[in-house]
């Protein structure tokens, strides 16, 4: 059966609904308040199913808080979110996304994402995020060409 969805920026009053879901999916939810305009959420009358974050500096970003209701996975709903994302990063005209994860790496290769060291990923992105302390060192780390190149 297919969910019906809309994808919108996220506003403080999501606050709250998107630390629970990263909560429930074992994700950080540090400086989620101060990044909220940078986050896109997948909303179902009135309920969160799914969100994604980003951090930027100039032309590179990180992704981050990449999170599915367990019951609304496998909907395509984590595709559109990160479509979404892409789109918005175009328009900004990002060059260079990174992230790290400790469960999603056969997603985001399959996407593109190409392994890297974790000293690789700008410390700006990661200080800014939180998750230079969030995320454990066991974390993958990844970064995607939006150029194509």
């Amino acid at each position: 059966m297919r969910t019906e969805y809309t994808l919108r920026c996220a506003d403080i009053n999501d606050a709250r609904f998107i630390k629970e879901l990263l909560q429930t999916c074992e994700l950080p939810t540090v400086c989620i308040e101060k990044q909220l305009s940078d986050f896109i959420v997948a909303e179902e009358k009135g309920n969160i199913l799914g969100i994604l974050g980003a951090i930027y500096d100039g032309n590179k970003a990180l992704l981050r808080s990449f999170a599915v209701c367990e019951e609304k996975r496998k909907n395509g709903i984590g595709d559109a979110l990160v479509q979404a994302m892409f789109a918005v990063m175009k328009a900004k005209e990002v060059i260079e996304v990174f992230l790290l994860t400790e469960t999603a790496a056969v997603y985001f290769t399959k996407l593109g994402f190409l392994e890297i060291n974790r000293d690789d990923i700008p410390q700006i992105l990661l200080t800014e995020s939180g998750l230079d302390q969030a995320c454990p060192c066991s974390s993958q780390c990844f970064s995607y060409n939006m150029t194509g190149e």
